[in-house]
């Protein structure tokens, strides 16, 4: 215990450099001293050191992008062309394709796993289809987010965002434009899970 400051209320010195100091009314307050000289010029060498371990990530990082190393998942159209680092494909859709022998999936460029778990339920692929508005889209959008948030769903995004960080891999849909695919919105969901996610 350290004596009290001349003038001041009693002071006791706590774990961790804090003080507890008796307020006029008779109730206790937790204070931490000034930073000493010694330990201002700790915290400015330790924010120094973690700002330059930050620095190296971030260009070892940049060097690999540029060196096209570092692993991604991307968001693609399901029978397109395969880009040539892209790794397994995952059709998150509601259904296989029609007219395709399941032996062709992944050779005519659909899908190499078949993933439903992301896609909307049949219900809200309907809305999707059906919206000719943005006050309908917007609705979808609600209706998809409020799915993928249920525990089974969200799981599976998170998977798949820390996977990103390991190896390159695709999730997709159908549909030919993707600001009218709910794939758009797995775009963000992936994104906001901390996911690498290449720039469509």
């Amino acid at each position: 215990m350290a004596p009290h400051e001349s003038g001041d209320a009693p002071v006791r010195w706590l774990a961790g450099s804090f003080r507890l100091a008796a307020l006029p009314d008779g109730s206790a307050t937790t204070e931490r001293p000034p930073r000493t000289t010694h330990e201002t010029g700790m915290c400015q060498a330790h924010a120094a050191r973690h700002g330059e371990t930050a620095g190296r990530g971030r260009n070892i990082r940049n060097a690999r992008a540029q060196e096209g190393s570092i692993m991604v998942v991307r968001i693609v159209r399901l029978g397109s062309a395969r880009s040539a680092d892209e790794g397994t494909r995952i059709g998150t859709v509601r259904r296989p394709p029609r007219g395709v022998p399941k032996a062709e999936f992944a050779s005519r460029n659909f899908y190499d796993v078949w993933f439903p778990n992301l896609a909307p339920s049949l219900q809200t692929m309907k809305m999707a289809q059906e919206a000719t508005t943005p006050a309908q889209w917007a609705a979808f959008v609600r209706k998809y987010r409020a799915e993928m948030a249920e525990p089974e769903h969200a799981h599976a995004i998170g998977l798949l965002a820390r996977l990103s960080h390991q190896t390159n891999f695709a999730v997709g849909c159908y549909c030919e434009d993707e600001a009218h695919c709910h794939r758009s919105v797995l775009r963000e969901l992936l994104l906001a899970q901390g996911a690498d996610v290449a720039a469509s």
